[in-house]
């Protein structure tokens, strides 16, 4: 069976502070920097902390969202490994706009299927309390 992985390069909140809590947290800086670069530093408070405090419910949501449509959308000989990044912006009202690719794959198929994978999970994200940047890496591991 095909495994399709999604790597959504976000951060979780964490409680208490240990040594492997702090190695997580600069591992999550170092994925929210892969991700955003500098651009990360010029969100507002507010914008930062949603990433950072709901990287891991979005990740869930639409990793769940990406099996399903995967299983009809991928055919079963495709036998690739590859990975795109796609952004938007996602909306107090749980609305979201500015879908792009904006790193392909190399495959149509894949950059389409993530495109309609985050058109389906968006609205079961919780909502900022302001516009969001929200941007993904998605890998699909499909090689034998």
């Amino acid at each position: 069976m095909k495994k399709i992985l999604i790597i959504l390069l976000f951060a979780v909140g964490i409680a208490t502070l240990n040594a492997n809590s702090i190695k997580h947290i600069a591992e999550d800086r170092n994925s929210i920097k892969s991700l955003y670069g500098d651009e990360f530093s010029k969100f507002t408070p507010g914008q930062q902390q949603y990433i950072l405090n709901n990287k891991e419910i979005m990740r869930r949501i639409t990793q769940q969202v990406l099996s399903r449509i995967a299983r009809v959308n991928l055919p079963k000989d495709l036998n690739v490994n590859s990975d795109n990044t796609v952004e938007f912006y996602l909306h107090p009202k749980g609305t979201m706009t500015n879908f792009k690719v904006i790193k392909t794959s190399g495959y149509d198929i894949l950059d389409a299927t993530s495109e309609q994978v985050i058109l389906n999970a968006y609205n079961k994200y919780p909502r900022p309390k302001e516009i969001t940047l929200i941007r993904y890496n998605i890998f699909y591991k499909l090689k034998r």
